[in-house]
């Protein structure tokens, strides 16, 4: 029963994962510039979370209870330190001159 469950959190995950790496591989800005690192962090983000989603999948699949809640804990603890350094990049100084046209 739980096979219904995990091979789409599973196939979704994978999805995901995939999406994140074309999305961070995608970015054609300089190395320095505070938004390519914002947008790497944000495809960081996204690829944890379908990792995330492959965990719990493989998790439930198996019947492996400690890889569900591990998957769990270190997706949530990955979410949390990438959300604090977002929205330390969205408020930097230098995001702020951007935003607003000005050269730094």
């Amino acid at each position: 029963m739980m096979i219904y469950v995990a091979a789409p959190l599973i196939a979704c995950g994978m999805a995901i994962v995939v999406r994140s790496l074309f999305f961070s591989t995608n970015t054609r800005r300089p190395t320095k510039d505070p938004e390519r690192a914002l947008s790497l962090v944000q495809s960081f983000r996204i690829g944890i979370i379908g990792l995330c989603l492959a965990g719990v999948g493989f998790g439930l699949w198996f019947d492996l209870k400690s890889v569900l809640w591990l998957a769990l804990i270190i997706g949530g603890e990955e979410l949390l330190e990438s959300t604090v350094i977002i929205t330390a990049l969205r408020h930097s100084p230098q995001a702020t001159s951007l935003s607003v046209g000005e050269a730094t």
